[in-house]
Order: structure tokens, then sequence, then C-alpha cells
């Protein structure tokens, strides 16, 4: 139980942070598909504001994995870079 209610009170601290970036300025379809990307990351939720400042729409037209792009980007390719998944499922 205790494992549920820490879930639950982390999916509202995720929730509020994305709901200040909205507020902020930022695009919420964007920042859903970073956010879907970092869920796999072991990363801080503020990667998700890092991968959104470094997004290039450029590379969003010619590539349709410029979240796993600009990640390997901004860590330097710290885990040998990520190669896109190309049989994810989309939720």
């Amino acid at each position: 139980m205790q494992h549920l209610y820490k879930s639950i009170n982390q999916q509202k601290t995720e929730q509020k942070y994305i709901a200040q970036l909205v507020t902020e300025g930022y695009e919420l379809d964007k920042l859903i598909e970073i956010y879907k990307f970092w869920l796999d990351t072991d990363e801080d939720i503020e990667l998700i504001k890092k991968i959104y400042d470094a997004y290039d729409p450029i590379n969003e037209e010619e590539d349709n994995h410029w979240v796993e792009e600009v990640y390997n980007q901004i860590t330097e390719n710290k885990y040998g870079g990520i190669k896109p998944r190309t049989n994810s499922c989309i939720l």
C-alpha cells in the first residue's frame, strides 16, 4: 500500500511540474512526448525542461526520434547513445 501511495504522490508532483511548464508557455504536446521518454530514464524530472529547451524544430521534421537525439546531445551520449525504438507502443 505504501508503494502505491508513493507512486500516486510522485504522479501528482510530475503533473504539477508539467502544468508549471505549460503556464510558462511550453507546448503541452511536446512536453507529453518528452515525458513519455523521461519515464524510461533514471534522470531527474528537470530533464524534461532541458530536452524541451534544446529542441530544434528542424530536427523534428526530418526525424521523428528527436527526443532521443536531443537527450543524447545534452547528456553527451552518457549511455553510449540511446537508439530509437522501432517497435514501441504508443499510448
